[in-house]
């Protein structure tokens, strides 16, 4: 019995000298890196888009007798590298189609194609991604019944918001202005474009 009560005492000891340790760890379990820090949307990397458009005409018609109607729907497809938390740059090759001039019983389809290098400014890195952008494009715009082409530059500005799915997928919705220059300078026209992105 003498031996047998300093072991027993160690014993009890070494037991709660260990019990802080254990009831640490149980307290915090082992962080997990699961990607949900809201810098992980805003971490710099490729994108793609693709979206639907709809022009809304600004058009200089020159008087009330010639009337300009907003375009059909049209396609967007962009490819852009998010530089990080604040900036992207990307390149959108846009087709709005179905502009409608008229003057009595005449009427003018007129479709514009254009492709536009910008940049986005960001106002957050979660989930939901206010932005605005500006930038410069070149467009053709093409007058079907007369076969009429014309070409010129361009400037863009506007504002839109990503909402992210998941980490690799978000949908986009925008508007923009485009004052057109040169041989263009009368279709200035606002954009609604709306899609997903898909980033790598």
């Amino acid at each position: 019995m003498k031996t047998a009560l300093p072991w027993s005492l160690a014993l009890a000891l070494g037991l709660a000298a260990s019990l802080p340790g254990c009831a640490s760890a149980a307290a915090a379990p082992p962080a997990m890196d699961d990607g949900s820090s809201s810098g992980d949307y805003g971490r710099p990397g490729l994108y793609v888009a693709v979206g639907a458009m709809r022009g809304f005409e600004n058009f200089d018609t020159a008087g009330p007798t010639l009337r300009a109607k907003d375009s059909d729907f049209g396609f967007v497809v962009r490819g852009g590298y998010r530089l990080g938390e604040s900036a992207a740059l990307e390149v959108s090759l846009e087709d709005a189609r179905g502009f409608n001039l008229e003057q009595g019983s005449s009427s003018l389809d007129v479709n514009i194609a254009s492709v536009v290098a910008q940049g986005k400014w960001y106002f957050s890195d979660g989930m939901l991604e206010p932005y605005l952008l500006g930038g410069i494009g070149w467009a053709r715009a093409d007058v079907e019944t007369l076969d009429l082409d014309g070409n010129a530059a361009f400037l863009r500005a506007g504002a839109g918001v990503d909402l992210y799915l998941s980490h690799n997928i978000a949908l986009f919705a925008e508007v923009n202005y485009n004052r057109m220059t040169g041989d263009l300078r009368d279709l200035d026209h606002y954009d609604a474009v709306a899609g997903i992105v898909l980033r790598f």
